[in-house]
């Protein structure tokens, strides 16, 4: 037996689709009691008397009217805080906020250690740095502030550097049509800029001379992917790393794979590579041991570079 305080408890689902729900529920043996009217719900109940069904279906359409409507207007609600940043009191609201701001006394202000390092991460981007040396620059001053929780690596550092909300704009989102997010056609200047417009266009010029230049990109599938995993310890330690090997293609000679961790420059201090031929070549090679362990070393090298070729297509 289900007990529920009020059918809208179990369901605010469309008025047909509730009586669908219900109908499941019941063809199935569950019996549902609803304790604030006593009414019991089961198929012997509704055979019994079928004007149930009509009570279950008015219950059901003001449950769904019900939250129809709040939700409108919570909606509605939320934006008008995106367009003015402002919350019912008039304060501007903290839900807004990026991580380096903070609101205090009503007012949205920069974390001063926070932004400091904002500033910093993109002067090292107009000086020339890769992101690659910015994320080992930023995470040696990690651990001073305790920002961010999780440690700087190429992508975060490259969302940081080409969004503008380090400018002081905001954005508002909105649900397209499949249910995910999107950008309005908006931003408004809503939050103090941590970052000049000057710093902001040396970086964009800095990400853009740099484009391109870290190896060739073309298709490639990696059927290693999830299945190496980098075994290097740190010094002090003896916990390996444990991050997924990725593929580095090269513009001359054979692909690589190497620590996701350390290309992305997220910790990892593992700068090995290791010739993903090689590696794919050996595998086959202890596999066709196995099934085929008569086979003669030739023709077992030739099934080698076949199944090699096969993979590179």
């Amino acid at each position: 037996m289900l007990l529920v305080e009020a059918m809208d408890r179990l369901t605010r689902q469309k008025p047909l689709e509730s009586i669908s729900l219900i109908r499941d529920l019941t063809e199935n043996g569950l019996t549902i009691c609803e304790t604030s009217s006593g009414r019991i719900y089961n198929t012997q109940a509704i055979d019994y008397n079928w004007t149930t069904l009509i009570v279950i279906l008015a219950a059901a359409a003001e449950a769904y009217g019900s939250s129809h409507e709040k939700s409108k207007r919570v909606k509605s609600a939320w934006g008008r805080t995106q367009a003015t940043g402002k919350t019912k009191g008039g304060e501007d609201d903290p839900r807004l906020c990026p991580s380096w701001i903070e609101v205090k006394k009503g007012k949205y202000q920069p974390i001063k250690d926070r932004a400091a390092i904002i500033q910093q991460i993109f002067e090292w981007c107009a000086d020339g740095y890769g992101l690659r040396e910015i994320a080992n620059k930023a995470n040696e001053n990690r651990a001073k502030i305790k920002w961010p929780g999780a440690p700087w690596h190429i992508r975060n550092l490259n969302i940081l550097l080409r969004g503008r909300r380090v400018l002081g704009e905001y954005t508002p989102q909105e649900r397209d049509e499949n249910g995910g997010r999107r950008d309005a056609n908006v931003t408004i200047d809503l939050y103090p800029a941590v970052v000049t417009h000057e710093l902001y266009n040396k970086a964009q010029h800095g990400l853009s001379s740099r484009k391109g230049t870290g190896g060739p990109r073309r298709e490639f599938a990696n059927v290693l992917s999830h299945l190496a995993r980098c075994t290097y310890k740190p010094e002090g330690s003896n916990t390996p790393c444990g991050s997924t090997m990725t593929l580095r293609p090269q513009k001359k000679g054979p692909n690589q794979i190497a620590c996701s961790s350390f290309v992305r420059a997220s910790g990892c201090k593992c700068n090995a590579n290791y010739r993903y031929d090689d590696i794919l070549r050996g595998i086959v090679r202890e596999v066709f041991s196995l099934v085929l362990p008569d086979e003669k070393p030739a023709k077992q090298n030739a099934i080698d570079v076949e199944a090699v070729k096969a993979d590179s297509r």
